[in-house]
């Protein structure tokens, strides 16, 4: 009988030694296959580098209102690290007719509205970027905007 019972404690000694062991190895993967820690997940990328900031010029353009209203419009480029400011340059009357093309189709209400100015920046960004490249422009910059 004392066999028996000693038998009994190898027994359950040695599923929990296989327990412990599994429950381990579960532990490991995790953290090799998540990637161990999440303080690596939380930190974002850098963000990219600005470049040279090239003066596209004043535009002076008519807007979409029913009565005769004008803007006057000051425009710069910001290039990203990797932009050439040669090759841009090159191609601004490209973004200039791109820029009038948009900001026309703008009424006065539209471009002084509280986001009016953003979404004009956002909308020829996206312009500058098409035209020259994602990787050259960083943003199109609003200098000056008066209308009448």
């Amino acid at each position: 009988m004392a066999k028996e019972a000693e038998g009994k404690k190898k027994g359950k000694s040695k599923l929990i030694v296989i327990i412990a062991v599994v429950a381990l190895a579960g532990v490991g993967a995790k953290f090799f296959l998540l990637g161990g820690s999440k303080a690596k997940a939380a930190t974002p990328p850098p963000p990219p580098k600005p470049g040279e900031v090239i003066d596209v010029g004043d535009m002076t353009i008519n807007l979409a209102d029913q009565a005769t209203r004008y803007a006057a419009v000051g425009l710069a480029v910001e290039l990203s690290a990797t932009g050439k400011a040669e090759e841009v340059t090159k191609r601004m009357p490209v973004l200039k007719d791109a820029a009038l093309k948009t900001l026309s189709a703008h009424t006065a209400a539209s471009l002084l509205a509280p986001t009016g100015k953003d979404q004009v920046r956002s909308e020829l960004t996206a312009q500058a970027q098409e035209i020259f490249g994602k990787d050259a422009v960083m943003r199109v910059l609003l200098t000056q905007l008066v209308v009448q």
